[in-house]
């Protein structure tokens, strides 16, 4: 069985559907294929395109020559009327079919091409699902290697920013991303790095309310590489975590029983047979009555070797003979499901993003063939149902013979996929080499040219050289000067709020708590001092300076507000540097404005994050907002203008020009659950430096 798991989770990710309560196939594109085919008829153009390529998607993996044949004419159409999306919809859906129908490398070649078109057209989000279906592609090749590298890939690109800022992908983009580098690491031994994923992955789904079906299929996923790195209670905890989910769908109640068969194969591989006799008793008869029959197959023939070994020879024989006629229900219709309907319901786990080909089901019910037909045989040898010896060695070897030949065929692809691949490699390999020969012959050949005249040009060179130099020496000064002027503008600023705060205090006959509030700020100031004369600090000095300016506003606004400052961990606190007080204007706005008119007691949160080579800084409050706060200031002081955003944003500008990894800002006006004002978060990417 080990050796088919190679293909058993495999995903075709093209987003995830919007609706989970109707549609199974949650990261695959699939249709309604009676309304699409209502439609076409009465279409023309990129509409008539649009319908072709859904109904090609949709077919796909239940009829690969009506797949093709929608999905090239498509592709045709899209080619006579220029219309570059049908072009790479149509390509992909081809590749697609393909790799449904067990054709890896056409599917890879086809998939490579519409990713070309997808690229050329900067749809960034499709270029990156289709780099998920090539990964998917390879690990059912077994290329693992490749799969990873071309995951990895994707992850980067969902990671990456659109023009607005925004990341490319979403958090269930990265979901289904880490959902499938999970799969990988099972699928090539590395059980224990699968698990850290699908912690992380539970974890995440708990928190963004994940759909319960995914959730369900995902602590399956777990239990399963539990049982890989041979951890047999930790499986069975995860197996009982989805026993307690709500019976909210048809899905969750058959999983439910799914698991109950798991635990009882645990169970019985630990020698509780009792319990193992009762889960998988419960779960025979629930799945054999609902007419899944690979699995109700599985329990009964385990029932049948437990009632075996404890010599009850009827219980024996009657769980041995449902066992078969289940198979034979298996191999006669060649699927896992009794009646057609069954195949849209998630029973199994693996089909809870993506169908299964009809070539893995052929195989995986041969392969439990061979399986039962064999311990059949053996069992007649030892002097058990002697009487159909004869009769199991006959399907034994019919089966193992269509197996044999299924399991060569795909053998053959899987070679032929590798080789594909590492020849394609080859070719962008030379063809870059030729690319750059080529570049270096016409760069050889104009170095002879204006050779001719290289004296001449030689001095005129040096003064070019030379006035350039100095241009760019001074517009770095300009810089530093602009980088230092901008720090300027933000300490006067800072300073009188705090001294109208002192006298404030001294006016009003407070002296203790002036005392500590001029103490406060003199440490503040000191370190604000320090911060000006350097373009880098520590994150550690970073912090300290900002939670004295909290702590120093707190005292002010009469405890006004809560603040907290959150340090990632695996941030190096006295090594990383940054540029010093980017988020300090936030700050201040964030209590000017977001607290300022607050009714009740507000909170502020300070987080540094380690992302890559990035901190991610946030400053999020829970305040009036944005729009209130600039609607309070119109009536309350109407000719105050805040400079922070400016200010910061142009400092960020300067910063950028010397910078290949640029800071980002993005701000974010937070709403609650029935929409109004909830407050602004602040999100600030800075390239770190160590020291």
């Amino acid at each position: 069985m080990a050796r088919f798991t190679g293909i058993i989770f495999i995903l075709f990710l093209s987003g995830l559907a919007s609706s989970y309560g109707q549609v199974v196939y949650q990261a695959t594109v699939w249709y309604d294929l009676d309304s699409l085919e209502s439609v076409l008829p009465n279409q023309e153009g990129t509409e008539k395109i649009n319908t072709l390529n859904r109904i090609a998607a949709t077919l796909c993996f239940e009829d690969f020559d009506e797949s093709l044949r929608y999905a090239k004419k498509a592709l045709e159409l899209s080619h006579e009327v220029g219309y570059k999306e049908g072009i790479a919809s149509a390509t992909r859906f081809i590749g697609h079919a393909y790799y449904y129908n067990g054709e890896y490398p056409k599917a890879l070649d086809f998939l490579w091409k519409s990713r070309n078109e997808y690229e050329v057209l900067n749809n960034n989000p499709l270029v990156g699902n289709l780099l998920l279906d090539m990964t998917v592609v390879h690990a059912a090749a077994k290329n693992y290697d490749k799969a990873l590298e071309i995951i990895n890939e994707a992850l980067e690109t969902f990671r990456n920013l659109d023009p607005g800022g925004t990341r490319i992908g979403s958090v269930l983009d990265t979901l289904v991303v880490y959902s499938t580098m999970a799969m990988i690491m099972r699928l090539s031994g590395r059980a224990d790095s699968a698990l850290n994923i699908y912690t992380l992955y539970l974890d995440v789904g708990n928190k963004t309310n994940l759909e319960l079906t995914n959730m369900m299929v995902h602590l399956g996923n777990a239990a399963d590489a539990c049982i890989k790195s041979g951890n047999a209670d930790s499986a069975l905890f995860y197996y009982r975590e989805g026993l307690r989910y709500p019976e909210i769908n048809q899905s969750i109640i058959i999983l439910k029983k799914e698991f109950k068969r798991r635990i009882g194969m645990v169970h019985l591989l630990g020698g509780r047979v009792d319990s193992a006799t009762i889960n998988l008793t419960e779960a025979f008869q629930s799945l054999s009555q609902h007419g899944f029959l690979m699995q109700s197959q599985q329990a009964s023939q385990y029932l049948g070797e437990i009632y075996l070994k404890m010599n009850d020879l009827s219980k024996s024989r009657f769980y041995f003979n449902e066992s078969e006629k289940l198979l034979e229900e298996e191999l006669k219709n060649l699927s896992f499901y009794r009646y057609d309907s069954l195949k849209y319901t998630v029973s199994l786990g693996w089909e809870v993003l993506a169908p299964l080909s009809k070539k893995f089901i052929k195989e995986l019910i041969y392969n439990n063939a061979v399986s039962f037909y064999g311990k059949m045989i053996q069992y007649s040898k030892a002097g058990l149902f002697t009487e159909d010896y004869t009769r199991f060695l006959e399907a034994y070897v019919s089966v193992k013979d269509t197996l044999t030949e299924i399991e060569r065929k795909r053998e053959l692809i899987e070679i032929q996929t590798k080789f594909d691949t590492e020849r394609k490699e080859e070719e962008i390999i030379t063809l870059s080499q030729e690319n750059e020969l080529k570049e270096y012959q016409i760069k050889q050949s104009r170095v002879i040219l204006f050779g001719l005249v290289g004296v001449l040009l030689l001095g005129i060179a040096f003064v070019f050289l030379f006035i350039r130099q100095n241009r760019l020496k001074e517009e770095q000064e300009k810089t530093n000067l602009q980088q230092k002027l901008f720090r300027t503008q933000m300490n006067p600023h800072f300073i009188f709020n705090s001294l109208s705060s002192i006298q404030h205090l001294v006016m009003n006959e407070e002296p203790e708590k002036a005392s500590i509030f001029l103490a406060m700020f003199s440490t503040l100031v000191r370190n604000v001092l320090n911060s000006s004369v350097n373009n880098a600090i520590t994150i550690e000095e970073e912090v300290k300076t900002i939670e004295s300016y909290l702590a120093l506003q707190k005292i002010r606004y009469s405890d006004k507000f809560d603040f907290i400052v959150d340090v990632d961990p695996q941030i190096d606190t006295g090594f990383i540097t940054i540029p010093p007080m980017l988020a300090q204007p936030f700050i201040e706005n964030a209590i000017e404005h977001g607290m300022k008119y607050k009714m009740d007691k507000g909170q502020i949160d300070i987080r540094f994050k380690l992302a890559g080579d990035f901190i991610i800084f946030e400053v999020e409050d829970n305040g009036i907002g944005r729009k209130i706060a600039n609607e309070m200031k119109s009536k309350n002081a109407p000719g105050h203008q805040s400079m922070a955003i400016g200010i910061t944003q142009e400092r960020i500008n300067v910063l950028n020009r010397k910078k290949k990894r640029k800071i980002h800002l993005n701000i974010i006006d937070l709403k609650d659950e029935t929409g109004n004002p909830a407050g602004t978060k602040v999100v600030i990417d800075i390239p770190f430096e160590v020291v």
